[in-house]
């Protein structure tokens, strides 16, 4: 007989390791399942200033590294334009209205914005293959100044699959236009802010259309004009409105794919 601490002992080793074997199966079947605690939500005061006015006065650094921090913390690059920018951009600009910020304040902090938006475009998704949805010209009623809202509206078509060309709105009519009379575009979208360009913008839609190589383009206008004029686009003759860069994808897809 062989000696069971010392000697050939292999087959009473597996008896054992088999009679472990059940038993562990058998407690983990029994064992209710650990409770998964869902993530806490973000608290995204707890990463970004409370005062709007303070991405004036950090440094380059301190903003980006604002923003990493909420994408390390599960927010996606359209949340932070759309929730954070843009919500930070609307803020500085009722401050300014109401005299709580300089206007430098809200220049610095929009610029600093628009650096942001643009090295997001990397972290946004997208399957679409680029121009596959179509080509789009993106620009400001001409001599306007705030682009933020048209920084976030390219990044989003961009990533969405559409070829873009940033209009340049810093002259007049005719050299915005100017690339829809040599090049094929499917839609046109148009930011306006202030109440004087109202005449503007509607004069710009009628050469858009009128001198444009697609006479039925379709037309999207955006803007703090547009949000607080009801019915702005339909009065004018645009296609349609879109309150953020998001919408505005939205109705692109709708106009131009019926999608």
């Amino acid at each position: 007989m062989p000696d069971l601490f010392f000697g050939d002992n292999s087959s009473m080793t597996a008896m054992v390791a088999a009679s472990i074997s059940r038993t562990a199966k058998s407690l983990a079947r029994r064992a209710p399942a650990a409770a998964v605690e869902p993530p806490a939500p973000l608290d995204v005061s707890e990463v970004v200033p409370e005062d709007v006015r303070q991405w004036a006065q950090m440094a380059d650094a301190e903003a980006e590294q604002c923003i990493w921090r909420l994408l390390q913390r599960g927010m996606t690059a359209e949340e932070v334009c759309l929730e954070v920018l843009t919500s930070a951009a609307r803020r500085l600009g009722a401050l300014w209205m109401d005299d709580g910020a300089t206007f430098v304040d809200v220049t610095l902090a929009v610029t600093r914005f628009q650096g942001i938006t643009h090295r997001l475009g990397p972290h946004f998704s997208s399957t679409a293959e680029p121009g596959s949805r179509g080509r789009a010209l993106v620009g400001a009623v001409p001599g306007e100044q705030h682009t933020l809202g048209l920084s976030m509206v390219a990044e989003f078509l961009k990533r969405d699959g559409w070829d873009v060309v940033l209009a340049d709105a810093t002259r007049d009519t005719a050299t915005f236009v100017s690339p829809l009379a040599s090049e094929w575009f499917d839609v046109v979208a148009i930011s306006a802010a202030h109440d004087r360009t109202e005449k503007g913008l509607g004069r710009l839609l009628s050469n858009v259309r009128r001198r444009g190589r697609n006479h039925k383009v379709k037309a999207i206008i955006g803007g703090r004009l547009v949000h607080e004029n009801g019915g702005l686009a339909e009065r004018i003759g645009a296609d349609g409105s879109a309150p953020d860069a998001r919408a505005a994808v939205e109705l692109a897809r709708s106009l131009v794919q019926g999608v």
